[in-house]
């Protein structure tokens, strides 16, 4: 279909930034009626609205309706939202982006994840412990060297919690890994 793309706007200051659609390159009407493209567009506007929602909860929500209809595709998007709510204080919507990431399965979410468990907290102790638990949660499904390695490194280095969880993590890693057993693959 003759749909849009959610774009990134990574350039604008954080406070600007929000997430946007933009059209895909203009493909043969002929594929269904006005009417249809119409209100997927309407959609879509929607949704990119809901995200750039002040509302937490509508914005977690938005995330998650993106990425259900958007797949991969809106994880550039995803993460962007993620950075400025780091720097905003969101943590639940912070939480449930990280989530979403996860179950996308997108490596390209990999470097800001690991970001989250290695650099200095950006919010109060107990909001970026949140993030960190939830970053451990999708890395552990993020089939790359680095995630592995950042695990290894929150299993070693991390606070209690964050190390007891990245060892949990690790440990069901190596379980998948063991011949005869079914992995995630």
């Amino acid at each position: 279909g003759g749909g849009q793309r959610w774009v990134s706007r990574a350039n604008e200051p954080l406070q600007d930034r929000q997430p946007m659609c933009a059209p895909r390159a203009i493909q043969n009407t002929a594929t269904g009626p006005p009417s249809a493209a119409a209100s997927e567009n309407e959609s879509r506007r929607a949704l990119c609205g809901a995200l750039a929602s002040d509302l937490e909860e509508v914005a977690a929500a938005a995330s998650q309706a993106i990425a259900s209809s958007e797949g991969s595709e809106a994880s550039p998007t995803l993460l962007d939202v993620l950075e400025s709510s780091l720097h905003n204080a969101r943590t639940m919507l912070g939480c449930t982006l990280i989530e979403v990431l996860g179950r996308l399965e997108d490596e390209r979410a990999v470097p800001r994840l690991c970001a989250i468990l290695e650099r200095r907290p950006v919010l109060r102790r107990a909001q970026w412990h949140a993030l960190q638990l939830a970053a451990v949660d999708a890395l552990t499904v993020l089939p790359t060297k680095e995630a592995r390695r950042t695990i290894q490194r929150a299993a070693l280095h991390g606070t209690q919690s964050i190390r007891a969880r990245a060892r949990t993590a690790l440990d069901a890693l190596t379980d998948a890994e063991r011949p005869g057993n079914a992995t995630t693959g």
